[in-house]
């Protein structure tokens, strides 16, 4: 067997393992995340046509992959999408409840001891 022919043959074995244990692995999840201010979420790439959302908070994370069926980057981008239209509602709100907050502040009366 070539050298080429090995890599080629060593790739698909490698991929058809990855897609099986993708399948086999995928679980229900629920998790609570409460990001500090050094986490944020990140696009890599390690494979060339296999991107993945990388959503890290603290020791834990959620990737985001392309599923490893036919119409599997329609799948992805669409639920993307919708997720970064949910996260934009949720930094919408979270900005109003600060910037509520922040006028409640202005607004009450300075304890005393401050004065």
């Amino acid at each position: 067997m070539l050298p080429s022919a090995q890599t080629d043959e060593s790739v698909r074995t490698k991929n058809r393992l990855r897609t099986a244990v993708e399948e086999v692995i995928q679980v229900p999840l629920y998790g609570l995340v409460h990001p500090e201010p050094h986490d944020k979420p990140d696009v890599v790439e390690a494979e060339p046509g296999r991107p993945c959302l990388l959503i890290s908070a603290g020791n834990s994370s959620v990737r985001v992959v392309v599923p490893p069926r036919a119409g599997g980057l329609q799948i992805a981008t669409t639920y993307a999408r919708r997720l970064a239209e949910a996260a934009t509602t949720f930094a919408d709100r979270c900005q109003q409840l600060q910037d509520d907050d922040q006028a409640a502040q202005q607004r009450a009366p300075h304890n005393e001891k401050d004065n």
